[in-house]
């Protein structure tokens, strides 16, 4: 009689895990919830510090350089149209935005500093000029990107907002399925020309923490209390700069069609945490700070000629839904 007892209970007991492990399984699709006519605002900064030096058979070393860039960016995002994923899937769908730089801050350090990632090729005063500019966007449900209609065009100024339109709609490294606390994920990306290294690449593992109240740090007294009544879902992402590819020779192919040759060392690493609201599948936060360096010198292929730089690059950056905007 017990032990029928104890066998029925033991059989509960794997019944109810085995629902709980379903349920689990199912987890949510983070995807945003959106309407034409919607209007919403971001709050974006970035701050960087960077050295690099020089070096040269032809002319003398140059001195290290030193350079610092602040920027804080104010967005209004109007819905002007929203596509569903076709048949109801997981996928997200495909928007149609008007995007306006409602403020536009930069400092830079010093003034004659190299492009600031604001898309400007004269610092501060270039991404002044991006200030009331509007653009008009379109994300399919990959969050793939494309923005064009400023009526002042400021160079890499739409590259800029497509990257950051990703990361806001188009859940950028998040799989378009359900996903639950605990789950872990990876991906990884070439770092392209930055680094005229061969075979370098960001690899990035994703954890999804757990859920937790929703928290804004450009908000009104009313958006805390709506915050706080939210429920986010917690991304943590890490990425390391690698190279992979067993060849010796790193020098990429645009370098070599030239007679030129590369080679030397990279290394980086960076950390994010996103915050995405379970109601309504808008992020309402990232943070991310990063650094990375390299030790590249470029040459002839007879070696007679070489250029060797030391480059050193910290980052910080952040974006934040702003409640109770004006």
């Amino acid at each position: 009689m017990k032990r029928a007892c104890l066998l029925a209970l033991l059989g509960m007991l794997l019944a109810g895990s085995g629902a709980v492990a379903e349920k689990k399984k199912a987890g949510v699709v983070l995807a945003p919830r959106l309407a034409p006519g919607q209007v919403l605002r971001y709050q974006l900064a970035f701050h960087s510090t960077s050295k690099s030096r020089t070096e040269s058979v032809i002319v003398d070393p140059e001195p290290a350089a030193d350079a610092e860039l602040s920027l804080g960016i104010g967005l209004r995002v109007e819905v002007l149209d929203v596509q569903p994923a076709a048949g109801g899937s997981a996928a997200r769908p495909a928007l149609r935005l008007r995007v306006t730089y409602e403020r536009v801050a930069a400092t830079q350090r010093p003034d004659d500093a190299a492009t600031s990632p604001g898309g400007a090729n004269d610092g501060p005063r270039g991404a002044a000029a991006l200030e009331g500019q509007a653009f008009d966007c379109t994300l399919d449900g990959s969050g793939a990107a494309e923005c064009s209609g400023a009526e002042k065009p400021v160079p890499g100024a739409a590259e800029e907002l497509r990257g950051w339109l990703a990361q806001i709609f188009g859940g950028r490294g998040i799989p378009q399925k359900g996903i639950a606390p605990g789950e872990r994920w990876g991906d990884e990306r070439e770092v392209g020309g930055a680094i005229p290294l061969a075979g370098l690449r960001w690899v990035r593992q994703f954890t999804y923490v757990d859920n937790e109240p929703c928290q804004l740090a450009a908000a009104g007294a009313a958006g805390k209390a709506s915050a706080a009544a939210e429920t986010c879902a917690v991304i943590r992402a890490r990425s390391l700069l690698i190279r992979k590819g067993g060849r010796k020779d790193v020098t990429p192919e645009a370098f070599r069609e030239k007679g030129l040759r590369t080679a030397g060392t990279a290394s980086g690493v960076s950390e994010s945490l996103t915050r995405i609201s379970l109601a309504s599948g808008l992020l309402l936060s990232a943070s991310e700070s990063g650094w990375q360096s390299s030790d590249v010198t470029v040459s002839t292929a007879d070696g007679a000629r070489k250029i060797h730089t030391t480059t050193e690059l910290k980052t910080d950056s952040g974006l934040t839904l702003v409640r109770d905007a004006p």
